[in-house]
């Protein structure tokens, strides 16, 4: 097992809902290789169906405060 592949499946334990996204970009992976599943794809596509969205801007991390010096 590669590197990149043992990180995605770590990573997939540590975060709720990882496993679940992880099936996901699995199947759409497997959808785009063949004919049909492409066709498919394109017809989600047409009724706004977005995939590899982008997140909002205000649902980033916000950057956290440099911590306070002590004098």
């Amino acid at each position: 097992m590669n590197p990149k592949t043992l990180a995605l499946l770590l990573a997939a334990i540590i975060i709720p809902g990882g496993f679940i996204a992880l099936f996901g970009g699995w199947i759409l992976k497997r959808a785009a290789k063949t004919q049909r599943g492409r066709e498919v794809l394109e017809i989600a596509r047409a009724h706004g169906v977005a995939f590899k969205r982008k997140v909002p801007g205000r649902m980033t991390t916000p950057a956290l405060p440099a911590p306070a010096r002590a004098a």
